[in-house]
């Protein structure tokens, strides 16, 4: 394109003055090419970090393993008293599976947060004032800004 020069003629920008044009050429540029903004990342429901704790491997066993005491304890010990180990266990793996979800899920919203704060930055920029910066959002540069 010409290096510098040709880019910054194509985008219809000043190298040392960056855009020079009114505010409906920066609305034109936005409409053209789309707003400076980070997407938020979309949070996984906590239905499906349950499905992911619950995937785990020794838990897993655990769930099979309780279902095998509670076949065997009512098999040896009656209905009355032979369910009891395997569901202390099947328990055991659901507050295991909540404590998990629950922090997994925590630590979404916090990153969430973090990187939308992160897309309130502001720079400098040069627009058509001779050698002088106005600060703005970062969300508002637009092609052709000089920074």
């Amino acid at each position: 394109m010409g290096g510098p020069q040709g880019l910054a003629k194509a985008l219809k920008t000043n190298l040392k003055t960056g855009i020079e044009g009114s505010p409906q050429d920066i609305r034109e540029r936005l409409e053209k090419y789309g707003t400076n903004t980070k997407r938020i990342p979309k949070i996984r429901s906590l239905w499906e970090l349950v499905v992911e704790a619950l995937s785990d491997t020794t838990l897993i066993m655990l769930m099979v393993l309780a279902a095998v005491n509670i076949a065997i304890g009512i098999y040896k010990e009656g209905i009355e008293h032979g369910w009891v180990d395997g569901v202390a266990i099947y328990a055991a793996v659901v507050i295991i599976v909540s404590i998990a979800a629950g922090n997994n899920w925590s630590k979404e919203k916090q990153f969430q947060k973090l990187v939308a704060k992160a897309s309130i930055d502001t720079c400098p920029v040069y627009r058509g004032t001779e050698g002088l910066t106005q600060t703005i959002a970062v969300s508002e540069l637009v092609v052709g800004d000089i920074i």
